[in-house]
């Protein structure tokens, strides 16, 4: 789904990983070592754009808690670019719980 020259930003941190391989890897190692199910997401949208809200495990608690909202620009079916804004401050803006139970599934 990621195009071959897909971008992925964070700002406002100066992390930008380009290609599909960078970010690949990316999504393969940095988020807790790989682990995605420490992850939960549930799609949103954002200025017209498929966006997810992304929550993080809290292992104290056993559950998901706000921890950024993703923002996808498409180039067809393809995805062109991932803005990563990590800021759990964002959610009500979207309408979007501050933490969700362990049992939901991701999309």
């Amino acid at each position: 789904m990621l195009k071959s020259d897909v971008v992925l930003t964070m700002p406002p941190l100066p992390v930008r990983y380009s290609g599909r391989d960078e970010v690949a890897t990316f999504f393969a190692t940095v988020p807790s070592g790989g682990a995605l199910d420490r992850f939960r997401l549930i799609p949103t949208r954002a200025n017209l754009q498929p966006a997810l809200g992304v929550y993080r495990l809290n292992a104290d608690t056993h559950t998901y808690r706000a921890w950024g909202i993703w923002v996808l620009s498409l180039d067809g079916e393809a995805i062109a670019e991932i803005t990563a804004f990590v800021d759990e401050r964002l959610f009500p803006r979207f309408r979007l719980p501050s933490e969700v139970d362990s049992k939901l599934r991701s999309v």
